[in-house]
């Protein structure tokens, strides 16, 4: 658990205040059966109202991970590469991996898997990340693009809000709807119409519909 929280920290998550991820909100995350989903309420699980997000088969998975019953492939580096994956020689176009030196010092290798070439060799990690560094300081994005940018972002924000607005929408028609419907359960089981065993079932099938429409509706 400590190093997903690590490698969480290092990709920048953060929790809804703009804290730093604690290993309670991944346990959290880890046992939500939202994400193959459903809903938990009451210790009673129901069919969510969205598609799920992984498989059972995978939430599973993760359980028995999570439980020490099966070990996971999981494996953090002790000094993150930065470059790994980046950087393929322009003239043969093979790729290059990070090697560890002394512990201390980063070396990218070729893996030379295009057959020799005379422009692969060693480079220094620090070296390469430092000439970038010189480029990207030489960057300037024009004015006229930043407003363009600035403009398409506000566009992105409004249509968000507009869909936001749309779901909330829906989700309170699809709520007054299935209200509707076991106020009139209620009144038929007065009236005398069905009994209490067709009542029960009714509002049993009404409620495991309303408990996910409730709880989406207030994560919008």
């Amino acid at each position: 658990m400590d190093e997903i929280r690590l490698r969480m920290i290092e990709e920048g998550l953060r929790s809804k205040k703009g804290c730093k991820i604690s290993k309670s909100q991944i346990e959290k995350i880890l046992q939500n059966p939202f994400y193959y989903g459903y809903i938990k309420y009451n210790d009673i699980l129901y069919k969510h109202v969205h598609p799920a997000l992984i498989s059972k088969e995978l939430y599973d998975e993760c359980q028995l991970v999570r439980q020490g019953k099966r070990k996971s492939k999981f494996k953090r580096t002790a000094k993150p590469f930065v470059l790994k994956g980046l950087l393929k020689c322009q003239h043969c176009g093979c790729g290059y991996s990070p090697e560890l030196k002394k512990e201390k010092y980063v070396y990218m290798r070729p893996t030379k898997t295009k057959g020799d070439c005379s422009y692969c060799y060693h480079l220094s990690e620090e070296k390469i990340l430092t000439q970038i560094e010189d480029v990207l300081k030489g960057m300037k994005i024009p004015d006229h693009i930043l407003v363009e940018i600035n403009t398409e972002l506000k566009k992105s924000s409004a249509a968000e809000h507009e869909h936001q607005i749309q779901e909330s929408s829906k989700l309170q028609k699809q709520y007054q709807t299935i209200q509707t419907r076991i106020t009139r359960a209620r009144d038929l089981f007065l009236d005398t119409q069905i009994s209490k065993e067709e009542y029960d079932e009714i509002i049993t099938g009404l409620q495991a519909l309303l408990i996910p429409t409730k709880f989406c509706q207030k994560n919008i």
